[in-house]
């Protein structure tokens, strides 16, 4: 599920995954913005396509909003196309019980005594978009759609 976040003042574009066992984050974004990562054992990440890359870098205690509510994670970084960030399972594990409403691209949780309700980014419409340049259209359409998923890899631990 696609959805908004912020960290300080950069949006992020945020894949939500149960089919990714670890939470990921874009290397360019990571160096893009100075966040500090450390270095671990070579890792193997298999992505959407089925090709193995490997992982050498982990963000320790990434901490972003989502949709007016503060999250923290452990992430590896790697290189993501269309979206800067992946919280997978290791994420939604820490969330508890989840009700997923996929007709409605929407999933509720309690959180720190709250309950959320993420909900995936709404679209443009037609006419919306036909009032754009195309250039404009292109990055509108870049912006919604995460181009690669990513997976996990058998020597992927903790």
């Amino acid at each position: 599920m696609k959805v908004k976040g912020n960290y300080k003042k950069k949006i992020l574009n945020i894949l939500i995954d149960s089919g990714s066992t670890h939470n990921f984050l874009d290397a360019g974004m990571v160096k893009g913005m100075n966040l500090i990562t450390v270095p671990i054992p070579p890792v193997k990440v298999v992505v959407a396509d089925g090709r193995s890359i490997l992982c050498s870098r982990r963000l320790q205690q990434f901490a972003w909003v989502e949709q007016e509510h503060d999250f923290i994670a452990d992430f590896y970084v790697i290189n993501l196309w269309g979206c800067e960030m992946v919280p997978g399972v290791k994420w939604l594990a820490q969330l508890g019980d989840i009700t997923w409403n996929f007709q409605r691209s929407m999933m509720r949780f309690t959180w720190e005594n709250e309950t959320v309700l993420l909900q995936r980014n709404q679209g443009m419409t037609g006419s919306q978009l036909l009032q754009m340049s195309p250039a404009k259209v292109v990055t509108q359409m870049c912006n919604c759609q995460c181009l690669l998923a990513v997976g996990y890899g058998d020597s992927m631990k903790d």
